[in-house]
């Protein structure tokens, strides 16, 4: 065998140890790579791990817009309309003059008042004159009986005075029923009464006024919903927002104050009726509109989409990691966002929650988390 045959031969065989070498580290370096879970041999389960999150939790209701005031106008007395003061859909304030009835009959009845009382003072004055005279008589002139009878008639004048001026504050009060004035600041309604009608109290009204700032919207939530949003060391909707949205699809600039709710629940819809009150400086609410009712709140909490929550009978649960091992846990839900739960208690923040259902039968396996960075909520 010549020398470069050996050499050659030589040079084939470190090819064959290098390519050797190099296919046993690259299988050396696979078995590194998947031993652990050949030697510990623990399913993973996918799931996500609890965070911490900034929600807006939101409600929508319809609703409708009422007058926190609304007073239908009628005179105290009877009479003939003689002036009328105001039209249909003006803006009045407190103390407006809204009608007048013809004033000559109750003038005249104030005048005849007046003058009764006068002669009733007359009368007084006289009867005072008298029982004064008498007492000042010695007594062997004037018998008991005429002193008795000077006292009744001074009693009796006394009191008719105050009789006559009771009638007389009657005619009085009376005659300024004549001019019918606003109750209440507000937009007066059709005014369709004119002058030369005869109007009573037991008739129709005048004309009717509604209060036009605040306005109130009303609104009615499920029993359920009310429980969800009912916080029991809270005032109810503490920390929310109350908007509405108008016909036209606008959000009303101004942000409703929480009035009260009504004290049962309707039979026929298990319905409540929540009162709400709006500022409406510029007119824009109307009585009887419908609005949609929008009910807002930001908190900080833990939201799980809604196929990791399961709902039974005796409440909802999720199923978790702990300690190595399939468990499950209660949680008391806060309502949802979108395709996601609110989770009040039960969780914490970093604990690990199974996906989809898991059978009994795994409760309590060993079980480690294959953590999925992809976000699994959905509507956050």
């Amino acid at each position: 065998m010549t020398k470069e045959r050996v050499i050659f031969i030589l040079i084939i065989l470190i090819l064959l140890i290098f390519i050797g070498f190099l296919t046993y580290r690259q299988f050396y370096d696979q078995k590194e790579i998947t031993s652990p879970v050949a030697r510990d041999n623990i399913p993973a389960y996918a799931g996500t791990v609890v965070q911490e999150e900034n929600i807006t939790l939101t409600q929508t209701f319809i609703g409708t817009v009422a007058p926190v005031h609304t007073v239908d106008v009628l005179p105290f007395i009877s009479g003939f309309i003689d002036q009328v003061f105001v039209k249909g859909g003006e803006s009045v304030q407190t103390g407006d003059e809204l009608f007048m009835l013809q004033q000559r009959q109750y003038s005249a009845q104030k005048e005849a008042a007046a003058a009764n009382v006068q002669s009733a003072e007359a009368t007084l004055k006289n009867a005072e004159i008298y029982l004064n005279r008498i007492k000042k008589t010695k007594s062997e002139a004037v018998s008991q009986t005429e002193l008795d009878n000077a006292q009744t008639s001074y009693l009796s004048a006394e009191a008719q005075l105050k009789a006559e001026k009771a009638n007389l504050a009657i005619a009085e009060v009376n005659y300024d029923y004549t001019v019918i004035k606003a109750p209440i600041d507000g937009i007066v309604g059709n005014v369709a009464i004119t002058k030369g009608n005869y109007v009573t109290p037991s008739g129709q009204p005048l004309a009717r006024i509604i209060q036009q700032t605040p306005m109130r919207v009303q609104f009615s939530m499920s029993n359920k919903e009310y429980l969800q949003t009912k916080t029991a060391d809270k005032p109810l909707f503490e920390g929310w927002i109350i908007k509405i949205k108008t016909a036209d699809g606008q959000i009303y600039p101004q942000t409703g104050t929480f009035q009260y709710i009504d004290n049962m629940v309707a039979g026929q819809t298990s319905g409540i009726t929540v009162y709400v009150d709006f500022p409406n400086p510029n007119g824009v609410l109307m009585a009887n509109a419908y609005v949609e009712v929008l009910l807002e709140k930001k908190i900080t909490g833990i939201l799980l989409n809604k196929n990791q929550v399961h709902l039974t009978e005796n409440g909802a649960y999720v199923t978790v990691i702990r300690n190595n091992k399939i468990e499950r846990q209660n949680v008391a839900l806060g309502g949802s966002v979108g395709q996601n739960y609110v989770i009040e208690k039960g969780l914490n923040v970093g604990d690990f929650v199974l996906k989809g259902t898991i059978s009994d039968s795994l409760l309590n396996t060993p079980a480690k988390p294959m953590i999925n960075n992809q976000n699994e909520k959905a509507g956050a």
